[in-house]
């Protein structure tokens, strides 16, 4: 039935969303980045000792920051999608065999070759 297509569709949309945070993510990299760059040049013109220090405390919440996002990175960009809730892809039920020995003893499964052993 047209239970497989929706699962594909909602690996689909989750691996698009995952693009996304991706995206977000590399984005929120690039800013803090260009952020740290502009610490830096606004560490080289400090003239008083509290404002080096202001900025040096910034530099050190945004290198936490980007290391935080570098890990989110990290997990998510593993390339494997996963896969949080929402059903298990099933395979489609199909007739049951059942096997017995001819004592009537049921078994999971007949040994190939074994004749006192049959399966309907």
């Amino acid at each position: 039935g047209g239970g497989a297509g929706v699962l594909i569709y909602n690996a689909n949309l989750k691996q698009q969303q995952l693009q996304i945070q991706l995206n977000d993510l590399n984005s929120q990299i690039e800013a803090n980045t260009k952020k740290m760059s502009d610490l830096n040049s606004q560490l080289s013109s400090a003239t008083t000792p509290e404002e080096k220090q202001k900025i040096l405390d910034e530099k050190k919440a945004l290198e936490d920051a980007n290391r935080k996002l570098q890990d989110d990175l990290k997990n998510k960009g593993t390339g494997k999608p996963t896969y949080t809730g929402g059903p298990a892809i099933q395979a489609p039920q199909v007739h049951k065999v059942q096997c017995h020995m001819l004592d009537g003893t049921k078994v999971a499964a007949c040994s190939p070759g074994d004749s006192l052993c049959s399966c309907d």
